[in-house]
């Protein structure tokens, strides 16, 4: 008798499993497709949700379904889901093809088919359509909406900002201060010109009469406009450079004005001078209070019977008005100077009633042929605490000269016969009623090389100056006086090919830079403009790769071109640096622009004026122009 074998559990099993065709996987006694069974994708008993499918062994939505965060959905008619998985219509309202129809909430307003709350949202900001710009937020203040500045970690937003749109004109910035007027009133005065349309300063209108007119504008530290004076003549152009505030709060304003003998200056509380058609450089003398009950300012013109005479800088010291400018074309303007034909600039002393230039002692600067001169748009002149002028700027194949019979003239130049562009610092010493030619510095390079440029200086409470500019090539600073070898102040500042921003620092009666800074990058810097803040410098200028000083750094790589802001103390040392101001919305790269002024104590108040063709992330938005100026204000903690 044969006996039966016992029986094992999953045999069966094991048997119809071996029985499913290939690509079908035995699941719950079945066999199954894991690509396409939406109770087993992927896996025996993963189960998909409703309205999901089961795809190559994934969950995904089924049509129409979109899948969102919390499932799938129709977008053309889920009311919570409403053309994207995160718009939801307001309550009571249907979603129809993606767009939710009906009226929306209260305070709410209907933009591109959505229910929007205008008060906060930057694309719909106080209106449908009306959308911020980069860096922008929408914000609500006092009841309505607006587009403000959004921080970024790099850079303050202004308190306040205003702009001077320009209705397709065009305005250039050319300098900007901060004074106190005899009565106590403080005031941002901003100075430029502007023509091709009239131009909204901040609730006053100037309507230019010419190709370019001169402004000078007042601010409340509010920015709120204290008075506006425009200067014109019809079918010319005017020329803005240097603001100065004298210790009693007097304004004073260099420029260079042009007009036909038969044309009216507008205003016509102007002067009456002997206008001709020719750049004169003019001083005007601005009393700047604001309840003052006249405006007519004081001008001071410097003429000569042939070419062009323009005034470029300004500054006031010891009762003295001082001034820097260059002409052509005549040499019987100056009273003391021998100048030779051609291109020269000058520095000599002025007085604002007359008109009259005297150099007592003070030097031309330019060369015997008429093509080189000092560069009038890098002209700038300070005065250190020892009392002694410093005339800062940039130089071609130039040499000082001295006033009759005073000395020997001094090169500019490092290397004779080289046509490199070099920087410079000629100092004047307090000498009886005038001044006399004492040393130049120079910031120059080997032959060869490219050019250097110091465009401004600026005196710290402390006495000491600091000298802004850039250069390329190899640069050293070196020590000039006549009849002595030439000291070499630092050797090698700057080695490389690429534009470099520097700033050199002097301490109260040192002829040699006591400090030095350059920017240290591998792209295309520059710094224009040092302002004195409290026990230090403020150095405003521009960078496109990356720039460090000490332990700081600021880095833009492959995104163009952007502004920094770099505070050093009196002796150098770097105290905070704020960069990766994007370039499309900041001041131009030329003097005109990019300009800055300070007023407060721990915590400055910068105020900060330039021209933008395009809405930045820390200025206002504009209405159309080919150019608007703006001034902005923000603090600084230092």
């Amino acid at each position: 008798m044969l006996l039966a074998a016992p029986w094992m559990p999953g045999c069966i099993a094991d048997a119809q499993e071996d029985r499913c065709v290939r690509g079908a996987e035995f699941c719950g006694g079945q066999c199954v497709d894991l690509e396409h069974d939406v109770d087993h994708c992927g896996a025996c008993g993963r189960t998909c949700a409703v309205g999901f499918r089961c795809d190559e062994g994934e969950c995904r939505c089924d049509l129409p379904f979109t899948q969102c965060a919390e499932g799938c959905f129709d977008l053309s008619r889920d009311p919570l889901h409403c053309g994207t998985c995160d718009d939801a219509c307001m309550p009571g309202i249907a979603c129809m093809e993606g767009l939710c129809e009906g009226d929306c909430a209260a305070g709410l307003l209907r933009c591109d088919g959505r229910c929007v709350d205008p008060r906060n949202n930057a694309e719909h900001c106080g209106g449908c359509g009306q959308a911020c710009g980069a860096g922008e937020a929408c914000v609500e203040r006092e009841g309505a909406a607006a587009c403000e500045c959004a921080p970024s970690p790099t850079w303050p937003c202004p308190e306040t900002a205003i702009s001077a749109a320009g209705q397709g004109g065009r305005i250039d910035v050319n300098d900007v201060v901060t004074l106190t007027t005899s009565d106590g009133d403080d005031l941002v005065v901003v100075a430029g010109v502007f023509g091709g349309a009239p131009v909204d300063f901040g609730g006053q209108t100037g309507t230019p009469v010419g190709d370019d007119d001169l402004f000078i504008a007042a601010y409340h530290p509010t920015l709120s406009l204290a008075w506006l004076y425009t200067i014109g003549a019809n079918a010319r152009s005017q020329q803005a450079h240097d603001l100065e505030v004298a210790a009693d709060g007097t304004l004073y304003f260099a420029a260079a004005i042009r007009a036909d003998a038969n044309q009216n200056v507008s205003p016509g509380d102007l002067p009456a001078v002997a206008w001709r058609n020719a750049y004169q450089g003019a001083l005007l003398e601005i009393d700047p209070r604001v309840g003052a009950t006249t405006r007519v300012p004081r001008l001071a013109l410097v003429q000569g019977t042939t070419g062009n005479q323009y005034l470029d800088a300004v500054v006031v010291t010891g009762g003295d008005v001082v001034v820097a400018g260059h002409q052509n074309g005549d040499t019987t303007f100056l009273t003391g100077c021998t100048t030779t034909v051609g291109r020269n600039s000058f520095v000599a002393t002025i007085d604002p009633q007359t008109g009259t230039l005297d150099c007592h002692g003070l030097l031309s600067a330019g060369n015997p042929n008429n093509t080189n001169r000092a560069d009038p748009n890098d002209l700038d002149l300070e005065v250190d605490a020892t009392g002694a002028m410093h005339l800062i700027g940039s130089a071609t194949e130039a040499e000082i000269r001295p006033a009759d019979g005073v000395g020997p003239p001094i090169s500019l130049q490092l290397d004779d016969g080289s046509t490199v562009t070099t920087g410079f610092d000629v100092v004047y010493r307090p000498s009886g009623n005038g001044y006399l030619l004492d040393h130049a510095l120079i910031l120059g390079d080997e032959p060869g090389n490219r050019a250097a440029r110091l465009l401004r200086g600026a005196r710290a409470e402390g006495g000491s100056l600091a000298l802004a500019g850039w250069f390329s090539g190899t640069a050293e600073v070196v020590l000039r006086q006549e009849g002595q070898a030439d000291v070499v102040c630092a050797a090698n500042l700057i080695t490389g090919t690429s534009r470099q921003a520097v700033v050199l620092g002097l301490a109260p009666g040192a002829s040699c830079p006591t400090w030095a800074w350059s920017s240290g990058g591998t792209g295309n810097d520059s710094a224009h403009v040092v302002e004195p803040i409290p026990n230090g410098f403020l150095v405003l200028g521009e960078y496109d790769l990356r720039i460090s000083a000490g332990s700081l750094e600021a880095e833009r790589p492959d995104q163009g071109q952007g502004y920094f802001l770099l505070a050093f103390t009196e002796s150098g040392g770097a105290r905070w640096l704020l960069g990766d101001l994007e370039g499309g919305g900041v001041p131009s790269t030329s003097r005109r622009g990019g300009v800055a002024a300070l007023l407060g104590s721990e915590d400055v108040e910068l105020f900060w004026a330039g021209v933008q063709g395009a809405p930045g992330p820390t200025l206002p938005a504009w209405s159309e122009g080919t150019g608007q100026a703006f001034v902005g204000r923000f603090r600084l903690g230092l």
